[in-house]
């Protein structure tokens, strides 16, 4: 009899150990989930400044290489007139030498289409240059918020992983398993008591 009260005795204590133990674990599970949520959330932090890093440097790789285009432009600009100014300077040697008067005449007109062709040219490059320079701009804006896109979307979802870990942090009750198991084991223990007081 007393081995049989010895036994009871001791799931007793098993059983509020039991239940002890059940409210640490979901203590321990709480703390858990809690923690995934401040790193989901960090996460989502470091996602959209690295989002708006990479945004940045697409927009001034992109401003570079416009300006780069335009001042290429402008270098290509200097070279025509230098070769513009060679071609008429070649001219009026050629014709003062056959003893043309400069001031009057075709040597007027052929240096004024010398002029026409050289501003012509000059023109196109510069055209040519704005449409590039705008082209690295459109590129750089369009990558820019391809990134963006990307990093808010990863963002979003480290911000709703967060949510989901502090809704299922805050589902979790270490009281309630305490009681939950504390009441199971009280059932297995008086059925012990129950089966210990009828067998006489």
């Amino acid at each position: 009899m007393s081995f049989a009260i010895s036994s009871v005795a001791l799931s007793t204590v098993g059983m509020f150990t039991s239940a002890i133990g059940a409210r640490q674990a979901a203590k321990s599970n709480q703390l858990n989930l809690e923690g995934q949520a401040i790193i989901a959330d960090a996460n989502s932090r470091m996602a959209l400044a690295a989002g708006q890093a990479a945004a940045g440097a697409a927009s001034a790789a992109a401003g570079v290489a416009a300006s780069n285009a335009k001042a290429k432009a402008e270098d290509d600009v200097v070279k025509l007139m230098k070769k513009g100014a060679q071609v008429k300077g070649a001219q009026r040697a050629s014709m003062a030498a056959r003893g043309l008067d400069l001031s009057e005449g075709t040597p007027v007109e052929m240096q004024a289409s010398a002029d026409t062709v050289m501003w012509d040219e000059i023109d196109s490059v510069r055209a040519d240059a704005a449409r590039s320079a705008w082209g690295y701009s459109a590129q750089g804006s369009a990558q820019a918020a391809s990134i963006m896109a990307g990093a808010q979307a990863q963002a979003f979802n480290y911000s709703m992983e967060a949510g989901a870990a502090r809704g299922t942090a805050g589902s979790i009750s270490p009281n309630a398993a305490f009681g939950t198991s504390l009441l199971a084991g009280a059932t297995q223990v008086a059925g012990k008591w129950y089966a210990l007081y009828n067998t006489k």
